[in-house]
């Protein structure tokens, strides 16, 4: 089995550093998500999509970019997400009207 290479954005590494997030956990909920939240086929340079995991207790939502051609994975951001923007399940967004 190959693991894919995994590589940050400068954008990333910002965010995970000033939020205190665990990169082993983004990586494992990045390769292995509990589920695809949204895709964005048509991203560029690379189709991306945002992926929902656990970690004690809490969810963290990770958007991620694929290079196929390179085998590689781009994680392009991380967050925990916000229960008033999203339902109990963090997989849809709340209205804002």
């Amino acid at each position: 089995m190959n693991i894919p290479r995994i590589i940050y954005t400068r954008h990333a590494r910002r965010r995970i550093l000033e939020r205190g997030l665990d990169v082993d956990h983004i990586e494992r909920i990045a390769l292995e998500p509990v589920a695809i939240v949204e895709s964005y086929p048509e991203d560029t340079p690379f189709p991306s999509r945002l992926v929902l995991g656990w970690h004690d207790g809490a969810p963290l939502h990770i958007l991620v970019a694929e290079d196929s051609s390179r085998g590689t994975i781009v994680i392009v951001t991380a967050y925990h997400p916000d229960p008033e923007r999203w339902d109990d399940t963090f997989l849809v967004r709340r209205s804002t009207s």
